[in-house]
């Protein structure tokens, strides 16, 4: 048999300054002041438009938008007032978690602390709001608020305090993938330092509260992830990068960075002069973080839609590489750094060390 060909390696410049302006521009976009960009909104595809004009002006052949269902979640506000107090402490919610009215869901607020059923048979929690301190050990809260609304809880209040494992960071607002089931009561979380303001008043003397969530939800909500090509005419399983652009918060690390480094590494590509053996897909997928409610596996519901409409067939793609979070220095949805919020911060020296893309892919598999 004739020896294969094996394409040559290479080293291409990587385009420091496109990463930055990508991350920006995709971190920028939001339904609150503080960002959010979830499955099927209006901002999620308008940055979606954005990952599409970026794809074509690198030269990227077959650039086309592909809608995904979804149950869309928009986050527009929420808060706690304390009853006499005049102000409103600053929330957000987790995905799937259902609105209030305009005017709020009212009670007087017991702190329960963690939610376990032992602390829970000692209170009479029927319509009244509970304030959980969701700590590391215990079950999900999607599981403690199902179990709080079938005690008659009218709403929740969520803080994470010391101990803990989420939303710990100096003046962290947190949200996650709610797994929220149908008929639980609204939440809501709060930062650390009030969730302690408001444990200290519930100690103190009887409180009533009012808490507010303001969402947008629909079960017909579609999605949209986009795809483009490199060497489209070539045959073969191809080998697909992908990345999600929609994200909680500003997203700059997760995952505006890893859609930065995918388009980069199309560039480079595109740019490079060098032939695959196969096409190489790029897709920037929505619903990574959320895509459907009351669902045990409500994430990476845009991932089903990676593969390209040419090789719908295929029951195996040569590879798939994913882009996610890409040189984050931690993990999580935290606010404190505020290198998190809008942008890259000073290249680390790593990054400064790595600004040449090195690629040797030959046969079915990538070689660093």
């Amino acid at each position: 048999m004739p020896a294969v060909t094996q394409p040559a390696p290479f080293e291409t410049p990587i385009d420091t300054a496109m990463m930055r302006r990508v991350v920006k521009g995709i971190s920028s976009v939001g339904s609150h002041p503080l960002g959010f960009r979830a499955a099927g909104t209006p901002e999620e595809h308008a940055v979606a438009d954005l990952v599409a004009a970026e794809m074509r002006s690198i030269g990227l052949a077959e650039v086309h938008v592909e809608g995904v269902p979804v149950h869309m979640w928009r986050f527009r506000d929420a808060t706690v007032s304390v009853e006499g107090t005049g102000s409103r402490i600053a929330g957000c919610s987790m995905a799937g978690v259902p609105a209030t009215s305009k005017k709020g869901v009212s009670g007087p607020l017991v702190f329960v602390r963690d939610g376990r059923r032992d602390r829970l048979d000692r209170l009479d929690l029927a319509g009244v709001i509970a304030l959980v301190d969701w700590r590391r050990a215990g079950p999900w809260i999607s599981e403690i608020g199902l179990e709080l609304g079938m005690r008659g809880v009218r709403a929740i209040v969520v803080c994470c305090l010391e101990g803990g494992s989420r939303f710990l960071g100096e003046g962290a607002l947190g949200t996650s993938v709610g797994h929220w089931h149908a008929g639980a009561p609204p939440l809501v979380t709060v930062r650390q330092k009030d969730g302690w303001a408001l444990i200290a008043r519930c100690r103190k003397a009887p409180v009533r509260a009012t808490v507010t969530l303001d969402v947008e939800f629909s079960r017909r909500a579609k999605g949209r992830n986009v795809c483009g090509v490199f060497a489209p005419e070539l045959s073969g399983a191809p080998v697909v990068m992908g990345a999600h652009h929609d994200g909680w918060f500003f997203g700059a690390f997760d995952n505006a960075s890893g859609v930065a480094s995918m388009l980069t590494i199309a560039k480079g590509l595109t740019q490079s002069g060098w032939r695959p053996r196969r096409p190489v897909w790029f897709v920037s997928h929505t619903a990574e973080e959320y895509g459907r409610m009351d669902d045990d596996q409500p994430w990476c519901v845009g991932a089903w839609g990676d593969s390209p409409p040419g090789f719908a067939g295929l029951s195996t793609l040569c590879c798939t590489f994913n882009a996610d979070r890409v040189d984050q220095p931690g993990g999580g949805c935290d606010l404190r750094n505020p290198q998190r919020r809008r942008g890259l911060g000073s290249p680390t020296p790593r990054r400064a060390a790595s600004r040449h893309l090195r690629c040797d892919w030959g046969g079915d598999e990538v070689k660093d």
